[in-house]
């Protein structure tokens, strides 16, 4: 007998208007890539709108158009209603690899790559389109003239001429994504990799910026592709020993404080930092990527705990308090 799960609850994707679910799907992993076979892919697809997890982000990126493609056959002849979260760029991974650092600045190439996209994914429209990776310089010229900027125009275009309905930005980067949005020329913000119950300063900043101008917030990435979601002492220890610059000495701390913090409150990681995100101020969205049904399950059952209890809010704060820091250069032999 299959269980019956209660669905997340629903919120306004800001100036969209949308009634957006609070868990989204990302469609990242699924592919034959990640060791996800296509008719499994169609699965997690199709149980996720079963479950009201029915905002789907996809990009050219993820397998190469492979995820479009598991998109088209799992949505086909669907009457339940869904939005599709599209974007444009990763040029030197899709059809513009010969042309990759030309079509960052041509409007022209930008619209083909959609057109592509719409053939894969056998569709018209899309219900938004986000340039992917905003923050990397190549997209502007003139980083003081954004609303210049070929990548602008062509997505304005495409929402005149009615291919997309709602354009915005994909970033990681603080200070781009706090200057693109002060544009107001974005309707949503998809922000990945650095904000999560470990990496919390930046919200701060990007939620304010984009609170400014009545932006949908969806925040991608919550786990860092599985490192927030590890009971493994030794993983700790390897990021010790491997000194990675994205994981600086004071953010393996935080992750060690961050699980037993989960433990106290008697929840897994991942639970404490899908419901953190759940529980901030204009953060409408979290977009959670799986591998099996399984995985989708649990973690709708987790976002329909809603958001975390304010003591445990008031912990997880406290984490700030041990600085990222920085690991020491290694000593350099005389010999």
């Amino acid at each position: 007998m299959t269980e019956v799960l209660e669905r997340p609850e629903r919120r306004v994707l800001g100036r969209t208007g949308w009634d957006a679910p609070a868990l989204g799907l990302g469609t990242y992993c699924l592919t034959t890539d990640w060791g996800v076979c296509h008719d499994e892919a169609v699965a997690i697809v199709r149980r996720a709108l079963a479950l009201g997890v029915d905002l789907v982000d996809t990009a050219p990126l993820y397998g190469s158009g492979e995820a479009e493609v598991v998109l088209r056959a799992a949505l086909h002849g669907e009457r339940r209603p869904h939005r599709i979260l599209e974007k444009i760029g990763r040029f030197d991974q899709g059809i513009f690899r010969r042309q990759a650092d030309r079509a960052y600045v041509d409007a022209e190439l930008i619209e083909a790559q959609l057109m592509h996209s719409l053939r894969l994914l056998g569709r018209e429209t899309v219900d938004a389109l986000l340039i992917h990776e905003a923050d990397w310089e190549r997209w502007w010229p003139d980083a003081t003239q954004v609303d210049d900027a070929p990548v602008v125009a062509a997505l304005e275009h495409l929402r005149r001429e009615g291919r997309v309905e709602r354009i915005g930005i994909s970033a990681r980067d603080v200070d781009a994504a706090e200057r693109l949005c002060a544009t107001g020329r974005f309707d949503l913000l998809l922000f990945v990799h650095f904000l999560n119950v470990v990496w919390q300063e930046a919200g701060d900043r990007v939620l304010a910026a984009a609170a400014a101008q009545d932006m949908g917030v969806v925040v991608g990435a919550p786990f860092r592709r599985g490192l927030l979601l590890t009971g493994d002492d030794d993983l700790l220890a390897r990021l010790e020993e491997e000194r990675r610059d994205d994981v600086p000495p004071g953010i393996v701390e935080r992750i060690r404080r961050a699980r037993a913090l989960a433990d106290e409150a008697g929840m897994s990681l991942a639970e404490l930092g899908l419901r953190y995100l759940l529980s901030l101020d204009g953060v409408h969205c979290v977009l959670v990527g799986v591998e099996r049904v399984e995985q989708l399950e649990e973690n709708v059952a987790r976002a329909a705990r809603g958001p975390l209890p304010h003591d445990v809010l008031r912990e997880i704060a406290a984490l700030r308090e041990v600085p990222p820091g920085a690991w020491a250069s290694p000593a350099v032999s005389s010999r």
